[in-house]
Protein backbone atom coordinates (compact mmCIF):
# COMPACT_ATOMS: atom_id res chain seq x y z
CA UNK A 1 0.00 0.00 0.00
CA UNK A 2 3.04 2.23 0.88
CA UNK A 3 4.85 1.92 -2.19
CA UNK A 4 1.72 2.65 -4.57
CA UNK A 5 0.88 5.60 -2.66
CA UNK A 6 4.54 6.76 -2.99
CA UNK A 7 4.63 5.96 -6.72
CA UNK A 8 1.51 8.18 -7.26
CA UNK A 9 3.03 11.11 -5.36
CA UNK A 10 5.95 10.79 -7.74
CA UNK A 11 3.76 10.76 -10.76
CA UNK A 12 1.73 13.97 -9.70
CA UNK A 13 5.04 15.64 -9.30
CA UNK A 14 6.25 14.76 -12.81
CA UNK A 15 2.55 16.01 -14.59
CA UNK A 16 3.55 18.91 -12.17
CA UNK A 17 6.70 19.46 -14.01
CA UNK A 18 5.95 19.02 -17.29
CA UNK A 19 2.77 21.42 -17.07
CA UNK A 20 5.54 24.05 -15.69
CA UNK A 21 7.58 23.11 -18.57
CA UNK A 22 5.03 23.12 -21.36
CA UNK A 23 3.79 26.91 -20.16
CA UNK A 24 7.09 27.93 -20.24
CA UNK A 25 7.20 26.46 -23.85
CA UNK A 26 9.67 23.48 -23.34
CA UNK A 27 9.48 20.11 -24.25
CA UNK A 28 11.57 16.96 -22.55
CA UNK A 29 11.32 15.06 -25.62
CA UNK A 30 12.75 14.99 -29.10
CA UNK A 31 9.58 16.25 -31.51
CA UNK A 32 9.31 13.55 -34.33
CA UNK A 33 11.61 15.51 -36.77
CA UNK A 34 14.62 15.28 -34.22
CA UNK A 35 15.23 18.53 -33.28
CA UNK A 36 16.54 18.98 -29.87
CA UNK A 37 14.05 20.07 -26.74
CA UNK A 38 14.35 23.65 -25.67
CA UNK A 39 16.07 22.43 -22.05
CA UNK A 40 18.85 20.57 -24.39
CA UNK A 41 19.61 23.67 -25.94
CA UNK A 42 19.42 25.54 -22.97
CA UNK A 43 21.93 23.53 -21.46
CA UNK A 44 24.49 23.42 -24.95
CA UNK A 45 24.39 27.28 -24.76
CA UNK A 46 25.44 27.45 -21.03
CA UNK A 47 27.69 24.50 -21.65
CA UNK A 48 29.17 26.59 -24.84
CA UNK A 49 29.67 29.90 -22.81
CA UNK A 50 31.56 28.64 -19.98
CA UNK A 51 34.01 26.77 -21.67
CA UNK A 52 34.32 29.60 -23.89
CA UNK A 53 35.09 31.83 -21.01
CA UNK A 54 37.61 29.39 -19.62
CA UNK A 55 39.31 29.31 -22.96
CA UNK A 56 39.61 33.22 -22.53
CA UNK A 57 41.21 32.47 -19.39
CA UNK A 58 43.50 30.53 -20.34
CA UNK A 59 44.66 31.97 -23.77
CA UNK A 60 44.25 35.65 -22.90
CA UNK A 61 47.66 37.07 -23.52
CA UNK A 62 48.33 38.28 -20.10
CA UNK A 63 52.11 38.31 -20.37
CA UNK A 64 51.84 40.51 -23.27
CA UNK A 65 49.39 42.93 -21.25
CA UNK A 66 51.52 42.79 -17.90
CA UNK A 67 55.21 43.37 -20.53
CA UNK A 68 53.49 46.21 -21.90
CA UNK A 69 52.27 47.96 -18.76
CA UNK A 70 55.53 46.87 -17.03
CA UNK A 71 57.03 48.67 -19.48
CA UNK A 72 55.18 51.45 -19.01
CA UNK A 73 54.84 51.60 -14.73
CA UNK A 74 59.39 51.32 -15.29
CA UNK A 75 59.51 54.19 -18.04
CA UNK A 76 57.78 56.46 -15.95
CA UNK A 77 59.47 55.99 -12.80
CA UNK A 78 63.09 55.91 -14.44
CA UNK A 79 64.14 51.98 -14.08
CA UNK A 80 64.18 48.87 -16.35
CA UNK A 81 62.93 45.57 -16.22
CA UNK A 82 63.13 43.19 -18.46
CA UNK A 83 62.63 39.46 -18.88
CA UNK A 84 62.44 36.91 -21.33
CA UNK A 85 59.19 34.92 -20.03
CA UNK A 86 56.26 35.72 -17.74
CA UNK A 87 54.22 33.20 -16.56
CA UNK A 88 50.69 35.30 -14.56
CA UNK A 89 48.71 31.56 -14.63
CA UNK A 90 45.50 32.18 -12.42
CA UNK A 91 45.65 28.52 -10.85
CA UNK A 92 49.49 27.42 -10.74
CA UNK A 93 52.99 28.95 -9.57
CA UNK A 94 53.46 32.39 -11.48
CA UNK A 95 57.07 32.57 -12.94
CA UNK A 96 59.33 35.01 -14.45
CA UNK A 97 62.56 33.69 -16.41
CA UNK A 98 65.57 35.51 -17.04
CA UNK A 99 64.84 38.82 -15.28
CA UNK A 100 66.98 42.24 -15.19
CA UNK A 101 66.38 45.30 -12.69
CA UNK A 102 68.59 48.36 -13.43
CA UNK A 103 67.61 51.42 -11.42
CA UNK A 104 69.41 55.16 -11.39
CA UNK A 105 71.45 54.36 -8.28
CA UNK A 106 73.10 51.60 -10.06
CA UNK A 107 71.65 49.00 -8.70
CA UNK A 108 71.13 45.82 -11.00
CA UNK A 109 69.51 42.54 -9.97
CA UNK A 110 69.88 39.68 -12.30
CA UNK A 111 67.74 35.96 -11.99
CA UNK A 112 68.04 32.76 -14.03
CA UNK A 113 64.04 32.33 -12.66
CA UNK A 114 61.82 33.60 -10.21
CA UNK A 115 58.66 31.17 -8.73
CA UNK A 116 56.43 33.39 -7.06
CA UNK A 117 53.15 31.11 -5.24
CA UNK A 118 51.13 34.16 -4.13
CA UNK A 119 47.37 35.07 -5.43
CA UNK A 120 47.37 37.08 -8.70
CA UNK A 121 44.79 39.50 -7.63
CA UNK A 122 46.96 40.40 -4.32
CA UNK A 123 49.75 41.12 -7.49
CA UNK A 124 47.36 43.27 -9.76
CA UNK A 125 46.84 45.47 -5.83
CA UNK A 126 50.62 45.89 -5.65
CA UNK A 127 50.75 43.55 -2.94
CA UNK A 128 52.71 40.24 -2.27
CA UNK A 129 52.13 37.76 0.35
CA UNK A 130 53.31 33.94 0.19
CA UNK A 131 56.61 32.64 -0.92
CA UNK A 132 59.47 33.45 -3.29
CA UNK A 133 62.08 31.17 -5.10
CA UNK A 134 64.76 32.68 -6.49
CA UNK A 135 67.34 30.90 -8.69
CA UNK A 136 71.08 31.87 -9.83
CA UNK A 137 70.63 35.09 -7.68
CA UNK A 138 72.96 38.57 -8.98
CA UNK A 139 73.17 41.60 -7.31
CA UNK A 140 75.64 44.25 -7.83
CA UNK A 141 75.64 47.69 -6.23
CA UNK A 142 78.39 50.39 -6.45
CA UNK A 143 79.95 49.22 -3.27
CA UNK A 144 78.96 45.30 -3.12
CA UNK A 145 78.48 42.90 -5.39
CA UNK A 146 77.28 39.31 -4.20
CA UNK A 147 75.59 35.74 -6.63
CA UNK A 148 73.86 33.37 -5.06
CA UNK A 149 72.73 29.70 -6.38
CA UNK A 150 69.12 29.94 -4.35
CA UNK A 151 67.13 32.32 -2.37
CA UNK A 152 64.03 31.31 -0.28
CA UNK A 153 61.20 34.13 0.60
CA UNK A 154 58.48 32.30 2.53
CA UNK A 155 55.48 33.46 4.49
CA UNK A 156 56.14 37.48 3.90
CA UNK A 157 53.96 39.73 3.07
CA UNK A 158 54.38 43.16 2.07
CA UNK A 159 51.94 45.70 1.31
CA UNK A 160 52.75 48.61 -1.80
CA UNK A 161 55.56 47.33 -2.86
CA UNK A 162 55.38 49.90 -6.01
CA UNK A 163 55.24 52.75 -3.60
CA UNK A 164 58.46 54.64 -1.63
CA UNK A 165 59.72 53.17 0.86
CA UNK A 166 58.60 55.01 3.63
CA UNK A 167 54.92 53.60 2.17
CA UNK A 168 55.91 49.82 2.16
CA UNK A 169 55.03 48.10 4.95
CA UNK A 170 55.58 44.26 5.45
CA UNK A 171 57.80 41.45 7.10
CA UNK A 172 60.20 39.33 5.07
CA UNK A 173 61.95 36.29 6.05
CA UNK A 174 64.34 35.24 4.17
CA UNK A 175 67.18 32.46 3.70
CA UNK A 176 70.47 32.76 1.18
CA UNK A 177 72.22 29.42 0.29
CA UNK A 178 75.22 28.22 -1.87
CA UNK A 179 76.98 31.78 -2.31
CA UNK A 180 79.77 34.16 -2.84
CA UNK A 181 80.27 38.10 -2.12
CA UNK A 182 82.11 38.99 -5.10
CA UNK A 183 82.85 42.95 -4.06
CA UNK A 184 82.50 44.84 -0.61
CA UNK A 185 83.47 47.56 1.14
CA UNK A 186 85.51 47.53 4.08
CA UNK A 187 83.74 46.57 7.04
CA UNK A 188 84.76 47.38 10.65
CA UNK A 189 86.91 44.58 11.91
CA UNK A 190 86.09 42.26 8.61
CA UNK A 191 87.93 44.43 6.21
CA UNK A 192 86.88 43.51 2.66
CA UNK A 193 84.69 40.62 2.48
CA UNK A 194 85.59 40.03 -1.57
CA UNK A 195 86.21 36.07 -1.98
CA UNK A 196 84.18 35.20 0.84
CA UNK A 197 82.26 32.15 0.31
CA UNK A 198 78.27 32.47 1.47
CA UNK A 199 77.21 28.92 3.42
CA UNK A 200 74.07 30.51 4.46
CA UNK A 201 72.27 34.03 5.23
CA UNK A 202 68.83 34.05 7.34
CA UNK A 203 67.23 37.12 7.12
CA UNK A 204 63.96 38.43 9.50
CA UNK A 205 63.50 41.95 7.68
CA UNK A 206 60.64 44.19 9.05
CA UNK A 207 59.72 47.67 7.88
CA UNK A 208 56.88 49.90 9.14
CA UNK A 209 54.35 52.06 7.39
CA UNK A 210 55.62 56.07 7.43
CA UNK A 211 58.68 55.12 8.50
CA UNK A 212 61.76 54.59 6.60
CA UNK A 213 63.52 52.31 9.19
CA UNK A 214 64.05 48.61 8.10
CA UNK A 215 64.19 46.69 11.49
CA UNK A 216 66.90 43.74 11.12
CA UNK A 217 65.16 41.01 13.70
CA UNK A 218 66.90 38.37 12.79
CA UNK A 219 70.36 38.00 10.78
CA UNK A 220 72.70 35.25 10.48
CA UNK A 221 75.13 34.87 8.26
CA UNK A 222 77.37 31.82 7.92
CA UNK A 223 80.65 32.48 5.99
CA UNK A 224 83.37 30.26 5.20
CA UNK A 225 85.88 32.06 8.06
CA UNK A 226 82.91 33.61 10.20
CA UNK A 227 79.76 33.07 11.79
CA UNK A 228 78.31 36.71 12.04
CA UNK A 229 75.18 37.62 13.78
CA UNK A 230 73.37 40.80 13.08
CA UNK A 231 70.82 42.72 14.54
CA UNK A 232 69.84 46.52 14.53
CA UNK A 233 68.19 48.71 11.86
CA UNK A 234 69.33 50.61 8.51
CA UNK A 235 67.24 53.80 8.27
CA UNK A 236 66.82 53.76 4.46
CA UNK A 237 67.67 56.64 2.43
CA UNK A 238 66.58 57.50 -1.12
CA UNK A 239 70.38 57.30 -2.19
CA UNK A 240 70.84 53.49 -0.85
CA UNK A 241 74.87 53.55 -0.47
CA UNK A 242 73.45 57.22 1.90
CA UNK A 243 71.75 55.07 4.31
CA UNK A 244 72.65 55.23 7.91
CA UNK A 245 73.56 52.25 10.08
CA UNK A 246 72.77 51.24 13.68
CA UNK A 247 73.94 47.87 13.84
CA UNK A 248 74.96 45.22 16.52
CA UNK A 249 77.87 42.58 14.90
CA UNK A 250 78.74 39.47 16.91
CA UNK A 251 81.71 37.65 14.83
CA UNK A 252 82.78 34.21 15.49
CA UNK A 253 85.59 32.85 14.11
CA UNK A 254 85.56 29.35 12.29
CA UNK A 255 88.01 27.45 14.46
CA UNK A 256 89.88 26.45 11.05
CA UNK A 257 90.15 30.23 10.50
CA UNK A 258 91.31 30.86 13.83
CA UNK A 259 93.81 28.62 14.29
CA UNK A 260 95.44 29.84 10.83
CA UNK A 261 95.11 33.76 11.75
CA UNK A 262 95.58 33.71 15.86
CA UNK A 263 96.53 37.05 15.43
CA UNK A 264 93.17 38.45 14.11
CA UNK A 265 91.52 35.68 16.70
CA UNK A 266 93.34 37.38 19.96
CA UNK A 267 92.53 40.96 18.20
CA UNK A 268 88.99 40.31 18.07
CA UNK A 269 88.67 38.96 21.60
CA UNK A 270 90.96 41.81 22.61
CA UNK A 271 88.35 44.37 21.55
CA UNK A 272 85.12 42.03 22.44
CA UNK A 273 86.27 41.24 25.89
CA UNK A 274 84.24 44.12 27.10
CA UNK A 275 81.69 44.25 24.97
CA UNK A 276 77.80 42.50 25.90
CA UNK A 277 77.74 38.91 24.15
CA UNK A 278 81.09 40.24 22.51
CA UNK A 279 79.75 42.39 20.14
CA UNK A 280 80.50 45.38 17.83
CA UNK A 281 78.43 48.45 17.36
CA UNK A 282 78.67 49.38 13.95
CA UNK A 283 77.44 53.38 12.69
CA UNK A 284 77.93 55.21 9.50
CA UNK A 285 76.15 54.47 6.25
CA UNK A 286 75.88 51.36 4.05
CA UNK A 287 78.47 52.78 1.42
CA UNK A 288 80.93 53.58 4.45
CA UNK A 289 80.24 51.62 7.62
CA UNK A 290 81.82 52.47 10.81
CA UNK A 291 83.12 50.63 14.10
CA UNK A 292 82.06 52.96 16.94
CA UNK A 293 84.91 51.70 18.97
CA UNK A 294 87.49 54.84 19.70
CA UNK A 295 90.11 54.81 18.81
CA UNK A 296 89.96 51.29 16.79
CA UNK A 297 90.14 51.48 12.66
CA UNK A 298 90.62 49.23 10.08
CA UNK A 299 93.68 48.15 8.66
CA UNK A 300 93.42 46.89 4.99
CA UNK A 301 93.70 43.24 4.68
CA UNK A 302 97.08 41.41 3.33
CA UNK A 303 94.70 39.58 0.83
CA UNK A 304 91.13 39.79 0.12
CA UNK A 305 88.53 38.34 1.89
CA UNK A 306 90.75 37.96 5.05
CA UNK A 307 90.36 39.62 8.44
CA UNK A 308 92.48 42.24 9.42
CA UNK A 309 94.61 42.21 12.74
CA UNK A 310 94.04 45.95 15.30
CA UNK A 311 97.37 47.40 14.54
CA UNK A 312 99.43 47.62 17.43
CA UNK A 313 99.91 50.95 19.21
CA UNK A 314 102.59 53.02 18.01
CA UNK A 315 105.21 53.86 20.62
CA UNK A 316 106.80 57.34 20.82
CA UNK A 317 109.77 58.46 19.20
CA UNK A 318 112.78 58.14 21.28
CA UNK A 319 113.83 61.02 22.82
CA UNK A 320 117.37 62.32 22.36
CA UNK A 321 119.55 65.06 25.37
CA UNK A 322 121.27 67.73 23.29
Amino acid sequence: MAEELEKKTVEQEEDIEEVALDELGFEDDEDTSGELSWKQKLILINSGIIAFLFCVVLLFPYEELARTQISKYALENNFVLEFRKLNLSFFSTKSVDHLIYQNKDNIEIRAESIDIDTGIFDLIKRNFKGNIKISSFNLELTEYAIKANTINIEDSSIIGFDRDLANINGTISMQIFDGKILRSPVIPMLDTLQGVTIKSILLSLKKTLNSNRLTIEKGIFTLSIAKITVSGYIELSPVLKASKLDLKLCPKLTEKYSAEREDIASSLQLLTKDMPEGCIPIQGTLGDPKMNMPGVQPQPAPNPGVLSPVPAPTPPPPTTNP
